[in-house]
């Protein structure tokens, strides 16, 4: 995606983390000057400026397409506070009502926004920006598991929540050990719309998560959970947010918290909107109750997607 991170803040954090890669060079920035000299060798540059104290994910955005031979990242970590929403349009002067996914900046990254759909979805571009919390070094980034959660681990009884209902998929457990799969992260993405349209509390959520957790002997290292629905909900997850998929939201608070190399990651789902909308994540489909048609990879069974998982292009062995 780049060939130079230039540096108006951060050089020395970067440099320690990533000068001995060889993926990319870094350099602290003197001036426009030596910006226009990268340019004129046509070097693609990622300019990390001091507009905003973000960390941008550095090993995910080098791997991420992206066209144009200068990219200005102006970085910006949003929260609910009203003044610094307002102060930060000027870095997405086509929203006009920055505040319909406050939720998603407070929560995880940054991405450009092309344009609202009528009823205030953004409808945003590739450019999708990952951030950490701190920078992570090349050698600690790891390969991750992200799986939906009912139907997956857990037989869907419809707005599962109830510990008394929790039962675990046929084969999910040993799915979880195989070789394949015991050395890397196990992070659950759940769209859990019951919450916005009053069927259980969040609380409720959280309880279940912990009680199937226990079942599986605590493999699961993390749970995202994402509460809202817009046209059937109600109350205060009633709107539109990109932490619901198949918008990348959870998966961006996954690797805000943990080193993972999306690249070399894969996510398993039993319905279409498992596909996340985000590059560099393949994803399996489980056959379930949900139709799955024009799906890539639609598997019968764990084995499966075992098979189909060590296929897919990037993944180790």
């Amino acid at each position: 995606m780049f060939d130079i991170v230039l540096c108006q803040r951060d050089f020395q954090e970067i440099k320690e983390c990533f000068g001995d890669s060889g993926k990319f060079e870094i350099h602290e920035f003197s001036g426009d000057s030596q910006l226009r000299a990268y340019l004129n060798d046509n070097k693609t540059v990622l300019l990390i400026t001091t507009k905003s104290s973000v960390k941008p994910d550095l090993f995910n955005l080098f791997e991420m397409p992206k066209k144009g031979n200068c990219e200005y990242y102006y970085l910006s970590k949003l929260n609910l506070d009203r003044d610094e929403l307002e102060a930060c349009e000027k870095f997405f002067p086509d929203v006009r009502d920055i505040s319909v996914c406050a939720d998603y900046y407070s929560a995880s990254g940054v991405f450009y926004i092309d344009q609202i759909d009528p009823v205030g979805m953004p409808n945003f571009s590739k450019e999708i920006m990952p951030v950490l919390k701190r920078y992570f070094k090349d050698s600690d980034y790891k390969e991750a598991l992200f799986l939906d959660r009912d139907g997956v681990l857990n037989i869907d009884h419809s707005y599962v929540h109830k510990i008394e209902e929790l039962e675990l998929v046929s084969g999910a457990y040993e799915f979880l050990l195989d070789d394949y799969n015991k050395t890397r992260l196990k992070i659950v993405l759940t769209n859990q719309s019951g919450v916005s349209k009053g069927k259980f509390e969040y609380t409720d959520v959280e309880k279940f998560n912990s009680a199937l957790n226990e079942s599986l002997h605590h493999l699961i290292d993390a749970f995202y959970i994402a509460p809202f629905e817009f046209l059937k909900g109600v109350g205060q997850y009633k709107y539109h947010s990109l932490l619901r998929k198949p918008h990348p939201g959870m998966l961006l608070e996954a690797c805000f918290d943990f080193a993972v190399d999306l690249k070399k990651s894969y996510m398993v789902g039993d319905k279409q909107s498992d596909q996340l909308n985000f590059p560099l994540l393949e994803t399996i489909h489980l056959k379930n109750r949900y139709p799955l048609e024009g799906v890539k990879y639609l598997a019968n069974n764990f084995a499966e997607v075992l098979k189909f998982a060590k296929t897919l292009p990037n993944k180790t062995n």
